[in-house]
């Protein structure tokens, strides 16, 4: 029962906050020399270090017997720590223990905020399974396994007020709050943010649009941030550019060609599963910068003669076609005989993105051979 009352003095008298466990942590230490020197001073055969040590174990209560007030002045100064010490000392624990639960119990609720820097963002949570696979794609990308991932959402599946305990520890932050208001944008931390993913919902189309806007908001605020967006309505990935949103993928269209490819040639998909995994196998990448920025002539550069000295160098790439000149257009299997254009990016197939630049004065002098 004291202990509880000494717990309640101590928390009106010294507790609000950081400041607080300062004047907890000052109290402490004062405590301590004043111990170290009343003992040092009255009791006789002990050494500073011996007061310390004496100190320490009367504060902690652990009492290993080993050094023990003898005189009326060490007894007073013991009783007296042990009485105001143990108090302190207790807040002291007790606090730092209530500020992780607090801190944890706010990241379940989506109450806080994110202050790092380099994240990539993840709008919306349909279902968490559809969350989880996404932060397991993220995972396997070596580009990416090391970014701080950030869920923002409204709502949670199943109307759950918490995150759940699998989902807190794949997650470094959990925003709750409207995606397209500013002030959740802030809360995530979105002017320092990496990338942007947006998450549809197949039982609601609608969302489409509010993504859609969502994602113009962050480009037309911080262009920096790459923005994808995962859309329901094939109508949707047209509109996207108007937004000057970097990308997006239509699931039903791309799910309904996949279902044709399989039964044209089945056994289709397998291959499209390894080209999408980011997990394992090889994946098709476009290259981020046009052709140009690493080769000055182009006259003679040919999609054959690029593919011929890739195969001569031994780069790990199979070259597959090209984005034409700065549009989203896309073309493969292009004739080895067409010139590539200065504008051009190449799409190739790799297990990771291959350094074309530092690789130019190599491939040029093939090509120019």
């Amino acid at each position: 029962m004291w202990q509880f009352l000494y717990l309640k003095v101590f928390r009106r008298l010294i507790w609000t906050d950081f400041y607080d466990r300062l004047k907890l942590v000052i109290a402490l230490l004062v405590m301590v020399v004043i111990f170290t020197i009343v003992f040092y001073s009255y009791e006789e055969g002990v050494t500073i270090g011996d007061s310390l040590w004496a100190a320490y174990i009367t504060l902690t209560t652990v009492g290993y017997g080993d050094f023990y007030a003898k005189t009326w002045q060490g007894r007073t100064v013991t009783v007296l720590i042990t009485f105001f010490g143990i108090g302190c000392l207790a807040m002291l624990a007790g606090s730092l223990i209530e500020n992780i639960m607090e801190r944890r119990t706010r990241k379940m609720r989506g109450e806080g905020e994110f202050k790092g820097e380099g994240h990539i963002v993840i709008i919306n949570a349909p279902s968490y399974d559809e969350v989880l696979e996404l932060l397991n794609e993220i995972d396997s990308c070596r580009e990416y396994v090391d970014y701080p991932k950030i869920l923002v959402a409204s709502s949670l599946p199943g109307s759950d007020q918490e995150l759940p305990a699998n989902m807190t520890k794949r997650v470094d932050a959990f925003v709750k709050g409207m995606p397209s208001s500013m002030e959740t944008m802030e809360r995530a931390n979105l002017i320092k943010a990496k990338a942007c993913i947006l998450i549809s919902d197949m039982s609601e189309p609608t969302l489409d649009d509010v993504n859609t806007m969502t994602a113009g908001i962050i480009e037309k605020n911080w262009p920096h941030v790459t923005t994808i967006v995962d859309c329901v309505r094939k109508d949707t990935i047209d509109n996207l550019d108007h937004f000057g949103i970097d990308g997006g993928v239509n699931s039903m269209s791309l799910q309904m060609g996949l279902l044709i490819q399989e039964l044209k040639g089945p056994g289709t998909f397998n291959v499209y599963s390894q080209l999408s995994s980011n997990g394992w196998g090889q994946q098709i990448y476009i290259a981020p910068e046009p052709v140009s920025s690493w080769r000055e002539a182009l006259d003679d550069l040919t999609m054959g003669g690029l593919k011929k000295a890739a195969l001569e160098l031994g780069l790990p790439v199979t070259i597959m076609g090209i984005c034409k000149d700065g549009s989203k257009k896309v073309d493969l299997n292009l004739s080895n005989d067409y010139t590539i254009g200065a504008g051009d990016k190449l799409i190739y197939m790799a297990d990771k993105h291959f350094p074309w630049t530092s690789m130019a004065k190599e491939i040029s002098g093939f090509c120019s051979t």
